[in-house]
């Protein structure tokens, strides 16, 4: 923080102010002056900075102060550093009895902690007295009385005090700390409900006690409106002309007094109002500050709003210099507040008489120098979360700077001319300074603080997976944070980065590739993101059947797979006997024999596609059955044995078992012989096809020895054994016969083989 010093120079002789304000300074409408050691009496000099005076409003900055009011009573009181201020009138001409401190820029109402107070009143003198060290209160009035009595106010507390002698009733008294004769002295007044015309006659109080000192002051004059010590001069300075009624003529002269005598002043200019101002030795500028009043001049005693200085016999209208001023009003209170080195003016009102009016209850202060302030960021703007150091720079005002932030953002406030705060939301934000001084002056000074969403970056992509060689255009997209970007890009794959904002890129290689995108903006902050790219090999159907051969009905398992492509994939099989399958795997069947081709199609998600096919051979079942065949035989005679072979793969070999005595077995269809032995003959037929499978069959075949024809019957005698025997042998040859029948008819009822083609043959004639 960046502060104009205030700076008070005293010269050699007189010690650096401390809580008593040097002698020679003014104190207010009290007007009592302390004494300095060695009893100095030098005014202080002029402020360095007084050259661009102005007033104040202090009010708004303000979150107590006393009510609106007229008249009431106020002087600077160095043991409390502050200015105090008792009574006056509202606009029902009810007088107040409250007491009200200003210190460190605002008031506080002490009345709640008083044991007791005054009667409420208001024109009442106070004055601070630095030989008793305490402010003391006389007179004043309300709507039914005029007071004489005499009050003390110290150590927080009032209390009445009981002077041997006094002044007689009276309000509007004049009074302040003269030097010169080391108390507080008192000038005039009148008494409203006595029927005494203005008064004009002297008093000092020192030590609890009042002393008249009318006798031995010279030319005091007719009334005096307004008194205050001008200490660049060296006198009590007065001023205007104490009217009883705003339709009296008024006067506007200058008087001094210098401890025994009052003498007009030969004055260079003057204001030309004389009633119901407020003056007071300003010590920061070195000169005695008059503002406000009525003029009597008018019927209505029209206040005034204007600002006068008074040095060494000249008066100087401040008004159209003042960039500020307050409004126009008469009997406010005035006061040199030491403790912030500038004059206090208070309430008045802007109407008499005081059966109407506007009564105000505004604080102003002079002049400053005027408070200045301003308010920085560095930097102004930044990314969510952000903390933005604030500076307050503070030049002029009276001192004791207090600087509170408010952040624009919801947040409570912080003290300090340098903060640091921390913004957790996107947004522009006013961050504000209010400055105050030890006067109440107050400045705001805003700033704007631009919170951005934090730099994001994101990747886009086109294609993102594909085959090799893969060419990829990758375009970066930033958000937030502040404008310009820079960026940068690394592909995955070793090759050379990019600082494009779009680029395109080619992959050469089969591989999964990460590409990392770091954005960065122009306040510095980074963010980044990554993406994947694929890069495939071309897409290869692959299938596997579990037999591509067989005699039906053939069931085949077919499994797809697949190298390269991009999933998901698709697939679509085509078995070549009208039947389609769109699963991987599975099962199929074949019902009938042909040749079929097995057809696979895979299609991968960038369309691309691969097929694959196979054939399958499927066939009937090998069957062997007899064809034409005599199954009985006489010895003797030939025996024709035919079979037949269907179905099957490939070329068949034939097997012949069980054939009859005196035939011989071939790898033929057809066998012809001629039995050698009668009997009953199971002959076996079996075929054995390319792939190994077989098929049998059997037929019985019956051999019979040739029948015996009869002799012609001779009478010749045989005998009786003969005649068994033969009857013996036609039996046993009858059952024989009849067994192989029964046998042969058996195997006969068992069904056939359905015939198929063959697919292979024999030498000779092997199939009917």
């Amino acid at each position: 923080m960046v502060v104009t010093l205030l700076l008070v120079v005293v010269p050699p002789s007189a010690p650096a102010r401390t809580a008593t304000p040097p002698v020679g300074a003014d104190l207010g409408a009290g007007r009592a002056l302390p004494v300095l050691p060695q009893g100095h009496r030098s005014a202080p000099a002029v402020r360095p900075d007084a050259s661009t005076p102005s007033w104040s409003f202090l009010t708004p900055n303000e979150s107590a102060y006393p009510y609106n009011r007229s008249s009431p009573a106020m002087a600077y009181d160095p043991e409390l550093d502050g200015t105090l201020l008792f009574g006056g009138y509202n606009v029902t001409v009810a007088a107040y009895g409250d007491t009200w401190l200003f210190t460190n820029g605002s008031w506080t109402n002490l009345t709640v902690t008083l044991s007791v107070s005054p009667p409420a009143r208001w024109y009442a003198g106070l004055a601070w007295d630095p030989v008793d060290r305490y402010m003391v209160l006389f007179g004043g009035g309300n709507p039914s009385t005029d007071f004489s009595d005499t009050w003390a106010f110290a150590n927080h507390q009032w209390r009445e005090l009981s002077p041997a002698h006094s002044p007689s009733a009276r309000r509007n008294v004049q009074m302040a700390w003269d030097p010169t004769l080391d108390a507080v002295y008192l000038y005039g007044g009148f008494c409203k409900f006595c029927g005494a015309p203005a008064y004009n006659d002297s008093w000092e109080y020192v030590g609890g006690n009042w002393t008249n000192l009318t006798a031995r002051v010279v030319g005091a004059p007719p009334t005096l409106d307004s008194m205050t010590w001008d200490a660049a001069d060296g006198y009590l300075l007065g001023f205007g002309d104490l009217a009883t009624g705003c339709t009296q003529a008024g006067t506007n002269l200058t008087y001094s007094f210098n401890g025994t005598t009052w003498s007009e002043v030969a004055v260079v200019g003057a204001p030309w109002f004389s009633l119901g101002g407020a003056m007071v030795y300003d010590a920061a500028n070195g000169y005695v500050l008059l503002y406000g009043g009525q003029s009597p001049a008018y019927s209505d005693c029209w206040p005034q709003a204007e600002t006068w200085s008074y040095r060494a016999g000249v008066w100087t209208n401040l008004t159209s210099s003042l960039p500020r001023a307050p409004y126009e009003r008469g009997a406010e209170a005035i006061a040199y507040d030491y403790a912030a080195s500038v004059v206090l003016l208070y309430g008045g009102a802007q109407y008499i008489p005081y059966s109407y009016g506007n009564y105000l209850g505004e604080t102003w202060s002079y002049p400053g120098p005027p408070l200045l302030a301003t308010a920085s960021a560095r930097p102004t703007d930044g990314e969510v979360p952000y903390t933005v150091n604030l500076t307050a720079t503070v030049s002029g005002g009276a001192g004791a700077d207090t600087t509170t932030w408010s952040f624009g953002d919801g947040t409570p406030s912080e003290t300090g001319t340098t903060v640091a705060h921390l913004y957790g939301a996107v947004g522009t934000f006013v961050a504000t300074a209010t400055v105050g001084d030890a006067v109440g002056q107050s400045v705001t000074r805003n700033v704007t603080i631009d919170v951005l969403a934090r730099v994001s970056s994101a990747i886009s992509v086109a294609p993102r997976v594909g085959l090799v060689p893969l060419t990829v255009a990758y375009a970066a997209d930033a958000t937030g944070g502040s404008a310009p970007f820079t960026y940068s890009w690394a592909f995955g794959d070793g090759t050379a980065n990019s600082s494009l904002a779009w680029v395109n890129h080619t992959y050469t290689a089969v591989g999964n590739y990460s590409a990392r995108l770091t954005v960065r903006d122009a306040l510095g902050y980074e963010a980044t993101s990554t993406t994947t790219v694929s890069v495939v090999a071309p897409l290869l159907a692959i299938a596997t059947l579990s037999t591509t051969i067989g005699a039906g009905p053939l069931v085949v398992g077919y499994t797809a797979t697949r190298v390269g492509g991009v999933g998901p994939y698709t697939y679509a099989w085509n078995f070549g006997d009208g039947e389609a399958s769109s699963t991987p795997s599975g099962l199929h069947t074949y019902t009938g024999a042909g040749n079929y081709t097995v057809d696979l199609v895979v299609s991968d998600a960038l369309g691309e596609s691969s097929r694959w096919s196979a054939a399958v051979s499927v066939y009937d079942p090998l069957g062997v059955g007899f064809g034409a065949a005599n199954e009985s035989v006489v010895l003797g005679h030939r025996l024709n044995l035919s079979g037949t072979v269907t179905g099957g793969y490939g070329a068949d070999t034939l097997a012949w078992t069980g054939l009859p005595t005196g035939c011989l077995a071939a790898d033929v269809a057809t066998i012809t012989c001629t039995p050698s032995l009668a009997g009953i003959y199971d002959v076996r037929l079996e075929a054995t096809d390319a792939r190994g499978e077989t098929a049998n069959a059997t037929l019985t075949v019956a051999v019979s020895a040739p029948a015996v024809s009869p002799s012609p019957v001779h009478a010749v005698p045989t005998s009786s054994a003969s005649v068994l025997l033969l009857t013996a042998v036609a039996v046993g040859l009858v059952l024989v016969v009849s067994a192989a029948l029964i046998a042969l008819w058996l195997r006969r009822r068992a069904p056939p083989q359905a015939p198929k083609a063959a697919s292979g043959g024999s030498s000779g004639p092997r199939r009917s």
